[in-house]
């Protein structure tokens, strides 16, 4: 009885919390695209001669994918802000509209609606856009060439704070991250705001999560939840799952490494109890935007969404069959990873790749794998960037080059397991017969 009391108790917590959410996500919109277009005008125009300088640069070059920054996707942004309506702040926040001309060059169509103050002609209403609540009233400010100062200082502060943070909870952590994020090409990252987002959240939901994880699980959970809504309020579909799964990984293995996680079966729980809710908040944030909208905008967007939903998951967009999407879908993300990106030829890419395993196999320390019940939890997160490929499928093929960066919960995730399955002892016997080799040559 008394336990059926708790459910119940904490399923009405959640509720509530995810109606105020929901309620302050709304009414910052709203207020923030009550500020008159006069107010950003100013800036937004600057920011014109920004773009027209770069027109092109957003353009992927072949094995150029890890380091390309582009500014597609940030047209579309500043142009949804500077359309908004303040005289119906409700419904323009809602339909999110923009304008595109025929030719569907977005770089240059921001260009003209500022230059010309065309009418928006076409809608974005699938998405929260969260991101104007920070991005309108900077706009009031700042330019965008400001903009991305500003976001370079805060995102590499944020950044360094969690690396001295894990440097002083273990080590081995801190050589993770950075591994990762020197793959992943994070330095381009502040530089574009389409994917900044879900940074932001991993970052500052691993810093409070590690913080707060001594206190039990209760308000880690609260932390996860209201990290799901926030991931699908500010993301514009990018590398949404990082906000859970790094941050996860480093909880988990810092109750590993003190000894307060101590199986398989605990840890396991852990992680399916996190990413449900995770899950279930950010699943039911895109169902509130789309039944919002619905409701206010007196419109069946039912059609709409399904038509987006189904191309992201399986439109060939170019190529000539389903296998080739989703065979080609994981290869593109990983080839985009650094160093791998600059191979130049497959047979040499599998060639290094299956001597590296090889040679790390050797070194395993397969007598005492079986106490290992960290690596099993560890190879379960490191699948998931693939399978989030292979389930949108078409979306990760096309937007490869930020779509890749999700792999950092991958190579934290293979750091980790090194660190714990390495027989150091065979490694080290290794590296001096190599020293003693050379010395009698």
């Amino acid at each position: 009885m008394k336990k059926s009391f708790e459910i119940k108790k904490n399923i009405l917590k959640y509720i509530l919390i995810f109606i105020l959410v929901i309620f302050v996500a709304l009414r910052l919109l709203i207020i923030t695209a009550k500020i008159p277009k006069q107010a950003i005008s100013k800036n937004m125009k600057e920011s014109v001669g920004f773009f027209k300088e770069h027109i092109g640069i957003d353009e992927i070059q072949k094995r150029r994918e890890y380091t390309s920054i582009h500014y597609y996707a940030d047209s579309i942004l500043l142009n949804i802000i500077y359309c908004i309506d303040s005289d119906n702040p409700v419904e323009s926040v809602m339909w999110a509209k923009y304008y595109e001309t025929a030719k569907a060059d977005i770089n240059r169509d921001f260009i003209t609606v500022v230059e010309n103050d065309n009418n928006p002609n076409q809608q974005y209403m699938r998405y929260w856009h969260g991101n104007m609540v920070i991005l309108r009233p900077l706009f009031v400010f700042f330019n965008i060439e400001q903009i991305y100062l500003i976001n370079k200082i805060v995102m590499w502060g944020l950044a360094i704070i969690l690396l001295i943070i894990l440097l002083k909870k273990c080590k081995i952590l801190a050589l993770a991250y950075i591994t990762a994020m020197i793959m992943i090409a994070f330095p381009i990252v502040p530089m574009c705001l389409e994917y900044i987002w879900t940074f932001y959240i991993m970052i500052i939901s691993s810093i409070i999560a590690i913080l707060i994880e001594k206190k039990g699980n209760s308000n880690l959970f609260i932390l996860f939840f209201i990290n799901g809504m926030l991931t699908c309020y500010f993301d514009f579909l990018t590398t949404e799952i990082i906000t859970l799964f790094v941050p996860v990984i480093f909880v988990i293995y810092i109750r590993k490494k003190e000894e307060r996680l101590n199986d398989f079966k605990e840890g396991f729980l852990l992680l399916v109890k996190i990413s449900i809710l995770w899950g279930i908040a950010y699943s039911g944030m895109w169902f509130a935007k789309w039944i919002l909208s619905s409701i206010i905008l007196k419109t069946d967007i039912t059609q709409y969404v399904k038509d987006n939903v189904m191309l992201r998951i399986n439109g060939l967009q170019g190529l000539d069959s389903y296998k080739e999407l989703y065979s080609e879908v994981i290869f593109k993300n990983w080839h985009t990873l650094y160093p791998i990106n600059i191979v130049k030829r497959t047979s040499d890419l599998i060639i290094g790749v299956t001597f590296f395993i090889i040679t790390i196999l050797i070194c395993f320390d397969w007598k005492n794998i079986n106490k290992k019940w960290i690596v099993a939890i560890l190879l379960i997160i490191s699948a998931m960037p693939y399978i989030r490929y292979l389930i949108l499928a078409n979306h990760s093929y096309r937007h490869a080059f930020f779509t890749f960066r999700s792999q950092i919960i991958t190579i934290i995730c293979i750091v980790l397991i090194f660190a714990e399955c390495l027989n150091y002892k065979i490694l080290f016997k290794e590296v001096k017969l190599k020293k003693i080799w050379k010395k009698s040559n």
